[in-house]
């Protein structure tokens, strides 16, 4: 292959630079929304929601789009993209409702996980 003349292509330089610029940004971009949907996942009962009552919880955790959701009934208690989930996450999920819930937590049922 012979080079390409810059005399004959003068804007190769700039289409190149651009290029470059173009795919730093989209890696800058991508690493952001990254830890944007990092920092939203749930990490403490703290963030969980207070459920009224004494009688015993059954939750299901399911998907709805790119969405996991816990839900309690027909509520969403709570709500986290599942874009770039590590595979144990319905396990961490459970263990931080059971934090929360303690024995109340009857069951707590991964509908994601069974119907990948």
């Amino acid at each position: 292959m012979t080079p390409l003349d810059d005399d004959a292509y003068p804007f190769l330089p700039t289409i190149c630079a651009a290029a470059a610029e173009l795919d730093r940004a989209r890696d800058e971009e991508g690493w952001a929304q990254a830890a944007k949907r990092s920092a939203a996942r749930l990490r403490s009962a703290f963030r969980l929601p207070d459920l009224d009552g004494d009688e015993p919880l059954d939750l299901f955790l399911t998907k709805r789009e790119d969405a996991a959701l816990v839900i309690l009934g027909e509520r969403v208690l709570w709500r986290e993209s599942r874009i770039d989930w590590p595979r144990n996450r319905a396990d961490e999920i459970s263990a931080i409702f059971r934090e929360k819930q303690g024995q109340r937590l009857r069951s707590f049922q991964d509908r994601v996980c069974a119907d990948d």
